[in-house]
């Protein structure tokens, strides 16, 4: 039998290799993951904590493949918002775009986060697609811009007031 003729040997091959220990084989588990079915889930949340930079940010990218998303996979990509790696950070603020007004209150909560970076990121997104702003994130926007400690995340809630 090959692989693709038995789905329980593709689904056992890649949680041995989510749990490898190279990297590069983990990210092709990423890699291949967001391709599969709503199986992927789990072992994309694995995924989505490895050590590996590029094995988190390919998580990203595949949890952003889910058509219906749940609080679960909401809150997991805002977590990543605040990652270490801008790859992933971007990663994770394009895939809660990608969700569209969905990811709205996601959004707002990370706006209001303690990592800096978590809110810029959840600025950009508002700044890159004002599509996402209503009156509702104008006004936790204008509260954010009075109580910012950080230059760069005031220029980008500066320009959404402007808008």
């Amino acid at each position: 039998d090959t692989v693709s003729q038995r789905p329980e040997d593709f689904a056992e091959l890649l949680g041995k290799a989510v749990r490898s220990e190279d990297p590069q084989l983990r990210y092709a588990a990423a890699r291949a993951l967001s391709k599969q079915g709503e199986k992927r889930l789990a072992l994309l949340r694995v995924l989505a904590k490895d050590a590996d930079e590029r094995v988190r940010g390919e998580s990203a990218r595949g949890l952003a493949q889910v058509e219906t998303p749940g609080d679960g996979i909401l809150q997991l990509l805002t977590e990543m918002l605040a990652d270490r790696s801008n790859r992933v950070r971007s990663a994770a603020r394009r895939a809660l775009v990608g969700f569209g007004i969905q990811a709205r209150p996601a959004l707002l909560r990370a706006l209001g986060g303690t990592d800096w970076r978590q809110r810029y990121q959840a600025a950009e997104a508002f700044a890159r697609h004002p599509e996402l702003v209503n009156d509702d994130v104008r006004e936790r926007v204008r509260k954010q811009l009075d109580q910012e400690k950080s230059g760069l995340v005031k220029r980008i809630l500066g320009e959404i007031v402007k808008r």
